[in-house]
């Protein structure tokens, strides 16, 4: 720690040297030059998956176990540290100025947040290299995957070059909750015994996660059309409203398809051995 700040909003912390030299405004400048960047990075992350898969039809799968459990205690890691200096600045807003200021104030650009705001625009950018994994290993490539990543990482460059005060909200659910996605995929990649549960629990996060994204959203639609102020644009805040509602169709059809008709199949199925048997 290098020296105590304190933002718009009186939230005081102690900074780390990387936080306290980030240039705030340099970064939104850069970003309003090169957001639409991204577009032209999703375009060649769909090439490369298409590519990759239609290769590896050919080729045996690579195990890349190790590689995996590296790469993902690194991402797990990240969003820790993310985690730890940017959910007690929600917590602190929320507690002294309540939920409405949480969602229109901008106060985060001052401190610790913005520099992890900064940080995990680019790391949108890095976890395309999930996908690398899945086809690397012939694994099983939803829909859900590669739509919510390359999403995920044009609205992360598109909010930066002007960031909306929902963005608090949005870093922090996604930041909290990859942590536990990321150290869960840690632990299976090296081949730990894990309880179904806990990868229930982490998809019913993320459906949380998506609800909640949304009436942010929704929050801040009705404050702003009430005259108040709301540091977000009518365009993001539709961009956001789009992307989130997809999410939650995508991931409660996951949670579906995955934990309850799987089951329901597994149990008809088991059945009908049971009779079978009776039968002879």
């Amino acid at each position: 720690m290098v020296k105590v700040v304190s933002n718009q909003s009186g939230y005081t912390v102690d900074v780390f040297q990387i936080e306290a030299n980030f240039d705030v405004e340099y970064a939104h400048t850069w970003f309003r030059d090169h957001w639409s960047d991204s577009i032209r990075y999703a375009a060649l992350y769909f090439i490369l998956v298409i590519a990759g898969r239609w290769y590896m039809e050919t080729q045996p799968r690579f195990e890349l176990r190790t590689p995996l459990a590296l790469w993902n205690s690194c991402l797990a890691t990240l969003c820790i540290c993310g985690a730890v200096r940017t959910v007690p600045e929600l917590f602190y807003i929320l507690d002294r100025y309540g939920f409405n200021r949480s969602v229109c104030d901008i106060s985060y650009r001052y401190g610790p947040t913005a520099v992890w705001v900064y940080i995990f625009t680019f790391e949108k950018l890095l976890a395309l290299g999930d996908t690398a994994f899945i086809v690397l290993r012939k694994q099983k490539l939803r829909f859900l995957h590669w739509y919510h990543h390359a999403s995920a990482m044009v609205y992360g460059f598109y909010s930066y070059s002007d960031p909306p005060s929902t963005i608090r909200w949005f870093l922090v659910m996604n930041i909290v909750v990859h942590s536990f996605m990321y150290t869960y995929y840690t632990f299976r990649g090296m081949k730990f015994l894990i309880p179904k549960v806990i990868m229930i629990t982490i998809t019913s996060l993320q459906i949380l996660q998506m609800i909640m994204a949304i009436f942010v959203t929704i929050q801040a639609f009705l404050l702003k059309a009430s005259g108040e102020r709301c540091d977000v644009s009518d365009n993001n805040l539709r961009f956001s409203f789009v992307m989130y509602v997809s999410y939650l169709v995508l991931f409660v059809h996951f949670f579906y398809d995955k934990y309850i008709a799987k089951k329901c199949t597994e149990g008809t199925e088991n059945g009908v051995s049971k009779d079978r048997k009776k039968a002879e």
